[in-house]
């Protein structure tokens, strides 16, 4: 006899609540002092010692949050708490890396788009090649196996949690 697992009772948030659930999720995972923490643990002392490589370490972090978050909300959520929650992408940005106009448009049409199309196509394995590649120029053959092992788990820990989170609310429409 087959037993079913009881289904659990989604949180139902309205759209602003939803959207600001996601921005929330963004700023947890991207505080500037984990990434550093991460990056001392996978050995990446070179890129923080060097202040534009350290700016470009976070900066590469916060686009993929940022398109782990949008994808995630896209799989969990209705289109319009996808379109809201990327209206607050300036605002983010200026909060998380006091970014102007400018920089913020940049960051979306560069930085972003790259691992939006990454992963809005179901291709996470490539994030960190995509990640090391974009920061540093190199290959994963070319980095230490403890460096692309290490980046490779924390993003796909990072993809699954974000997905995680955001399938457990039910967000309405408006």
């Amino acid at each position: 006899m087959g037993t079913t697992s009881p289904t659990k009772e989604k949180k139902v948030l309205s759209l602003a609540q939803g959207v600001q659930a996601a921005c929330i999720l963004f700023a947890l995972n991207t505080e500037r002092a984990g990434i550093i923490k991460l990056a001392m643990a996978a050995g990446m002392d070179a890129v923080l010692q060097d202040q534009h490589l350290q700016a470009q370490l976070i900066e590469e972090w916060h686009a993929f949050v940022h398109a782990t978050v949008t994808t995630g909300l896209m799989q969990h959520a209705p289109n319009a708490a996808v379109v809201e929650y990327l209206r607050q992408t300036k605002a983010m940005l200026q909060a998380s890396m006091h970014f102007d106009a400018v920089r913020a448009e940049r960051f979306v049409d560069e930085s972003f788009a790259v691992y939006m199309d990454t992963l809005a196509t179901e291709k996470q394995k490539q994030c960190p090649a995509l990640f090391f590649q974009r920061l540093l120029h190199k290959n994963l053959h070319e980095l230490p196996e403890k460096t692309c092992a290490l980046i490779a788990s924390t993003m796909a820990m990072t993809i699954a949690t974000i997905s995680d989170t955001l399938e457990g609310y039910a967000i309405a429409t408006a």
